[in-house]
């Protein structure tokens, strides 16, 4: 059982994909190239067991371990002798060795005392003296036996032969290694012969002769022969079952579940996105409304100050906060909401604003009308000095207490203000009176995405059960299994994931695609800028304007650069606009503000690490076992 849980757990981490250290039982290291049975029933219903076993040591080693057990469903009087004959080979020649056998109260374990180096090709032969082997019935003797069942390692070739001293034409022998793995039975004049490969659990034969091949038996009150065709039967049809089902059936019906969730995906995904088609190559040198940044944002893009993550979007455009935050305020100076001097800010709360850009220029300022710009959001700062103060103080979950408190309170005042400044830019688009350039999916497209999503839903219980199945039944099927769980969880993964997106940010309108197109034919401008020629941009007049639109969408530098190159000026109070350390130093408080937000939140998840303390039957019904290994 231990070697069964040590090779999941081993199928586990290589699906996985895992890169650890695994530490076997025993620091011994080897193999079992070859073991070959001969079993001789007598016809007193005593039998001769020769076992021969091949051990290839890849480290040095003291000896090797073989074991035979009484246990299980076996006839009344069934015993092993407890002194096996033994002897070994090492390299091919013969050695003396020493074995010491204990009872193990259902069996015996024989101990071979027998050293060696790495290299070394060890052989060591056993025989065995068993009584009441075969149950004898009125009709047949019955072979319900396990002479395989607890090795260390895995037997690589497996040889098997049972043979009797009288000989019948009324006999069948089936050998199991469980539905999903095949053994060959090869008939004898006077038996059998089972061969098979990498055997890592249990061999299990199953047979009958007519009851004649035992001589003065005291037999069993009943026929059996019968129950046991139809037993063999039974799990042949069985096994022919769980193969089909296993490696056909299964596998092929979540192929197609999921080959018919895409497709309902792909089919609303399409009707979704019937208005996201948005040219990359034309290009608007002026911008399409005046407005402010967090307007465009919020309007065209459906992102905000609290959540600039663009993923899923139809729009290749991202957003940083820090940007946002940046070209928020110079738009402001470029209004003269804000005029800069030096180093210094100062606003004009006497000029005309909205409401979200009078809180933007709040959490800036606080209640100042002039600030250094180093001193731009300094009601907004976490302080990191503090949290270092309380790790020296404090321990344990004192300190976890006091940390999670601070952030918690400066993530309460902050997010606060950006949702209170959202929703002020939410009820400018309103006052506007914009038309909703996105809307709700219907009930269709929505529907086929739950389509799409429950089918792959139904796929994950057939196919983890045949992975586990497999999985404890060591058969590499498996890996088939794994790779379908795989393609499974990431079709969920995507059709998820940008089904949530739709339901949260509805579908683009007819009018959607033209005024996105307007903003996006704009930032192509933009992004295309160092591919002017003079008749291009001769027509440009309000370059102040492009350079607060820049920063929001990332271009910045590249007109900045472009104005230079060509020594385009600006009117004399926008000069300061092309000033790169005046955009650099703004451009550094408000990083410093996003840092904030993630300092606080650390701190407000910040936690103490905590430790913590503290054979069955046969496959038709056989008993005995076998096992074995080295040390």
């Amino acid at each position: 059982m231990m070697k069964k849980l040590r090779l999941i757990l081993v199928a586990i981490i290589t699906f996985l994909g895992l890169s650890v250290q695994v530490f076997a039982d025993s620091d011994v290291d080897y193999s079992i190239s070859n073991y070959d049975g001969v079993l001789t029933v007598h016809e007193d219903n005593t039998a001769d067991f020769y076992q021969t076993i091949t051990y290839r040591f890849d480290s040095s080693y003291n000896g090797q371990i073989v074991t035979l057990g009484e246990a299980g469903h076996m006839p009344d009087g069934f015993s092993v002798n407890n002194q096996p004959e033994v002897s070994a080979e090492v390299n091919g020649g013969d050695k003396t060795v020493r074995s010491v056998v204990s009872d193990l109260g259902d069996g015996y374990q024989v101990k071979i005392y027998n050293s060696g180096y790495s290299g070394d090709v060890v052989t060591v032969k056993l025989h065995w003296k068993l009584s009441h082997l075969l149950f004898p019935y009125q009709d047949v003797a019955e072979l319900n036996w396990v002479p395989i069942s607890d090795w260390d390692e895995t037997l690589k070739h497996v040889t098997f032969t049972v043979v009797t001293d009288k000989t019948t034409t009324n006999r069948n022998l089936w050998a199991h290694r469980g539905y999903l793995k095949s053994a060959v039975v090869n008939k004898l004049p006077d038996g059998y012969q089972i061969t098979t490969e990498n055997v890592d659990g249990k061999l299990e034969l199953h047979a009958y002769w007519d009851k004649a091949i035992l001589t003065n038996a005291t037999r069993l009150a009943n026929n059996r022969k019968a129950d046991i065709i139809k037993q063999e039967n039974k799990i042949a049809r069985r096994s022919r079952l769980l193969k089909l089902v296993l490696f056909k059936l299964v596998p092929a019906v979540i192929v197609v579940l999921i080959g018919l969730a895409w497709f309902f995906f792909f089919k609303g995904k399409r009707m979704a996105k019937k208005y996201e088609k948005f040219s990359r190559d034309t290009r608007s040198y002026e911008a399409p409304e005046d407005w402010s940044p967090l307007l465009i944002m919020q309007y065209i893009y459906d992102v905000d100050l609290q959540d600039t993550d663009t993923k899923g979007s139809p729009i290749s455009q991202k957003f940083k906060f820090e940007t946002a935050m940046q070209a928020t305020l110079l738009d402001l100076i470029d209004r003269h909401i804000i005029t800069a001097n030096d180093e210094e800010l100062t606003c004009h709360l006497d000029k005309p604003m909205t409401d979200y850009e009078s809180e933007v220029i709040d959490m800036a300022f606080g209640d100042k009308g002039t600030v250094k710009i180093e001193e731009l959001f300094a009601d907004y700062r976490f302080d990191d000095e503090l949290v270092d103060s309380y790790k020296k103080k404090y321990k344990g979950h004192t300190l976890e207490t006091k940390l999670n408190n601070l952030g918690e309170a400066f993530n309460k005042r902050y997010l606060g203000k950006l949702e209170q400044i959202t929703d002020l830019v939410d009820q400018e688009i309103s006052d506007k009176g914009l038309p909703e350039i996105r809307e709700n999916l219907t009930d269709v497209i929505a529907n086929k995405f739950e389509y799409a999503k429950g089918l792959l839903f139904l796929t994950v219980i057939p196919n983890f059960a045949g992975l586990v199945y497999l999985l404890f039944n060591a058969n590499l099927a498996f890996l088939t299994y794994g790779l379908l769980l795989l393609l499974v969880v990431l079709s969920l993964v995507i059709i998820m994931v940008k089904a949530h997106y739709y339901k949260v940010h509805g579908m683009i309108t007819a009018i959607g695609q033209e005024r996105i197109q307007a903003w996006v034919s704009f930032t192509n401008m933009m992004r295309d800028i160092n591919k002017f020629d003079k008749v291009d941009w001769q027509g440009v007049i309000v370059w102040n304007r492009i350079l607060v639109y820049a920063t929001l969408f990332g271009y910045a530098k590249q007109v900045q650069k472009y104005l230079k190159i060509h020594d385009i000026k600006l009117a004399s109070e926008s000069d300061f606009m092309m000033s790169p350390e005046l955009g650099y130093l703004i451009g550094m408080q408000t990083h410093r503000l996003g840092m904030a937000s993630l300092n606080a939140d650390s701190a407000a998840h910040f936690s103490v690490s905590s430790g913590s303390s503290g054979s069955s039957g046969g496959f038709s019904g056989g008993g005995g076992g076998g096992g074995g290994g080295a040390f």
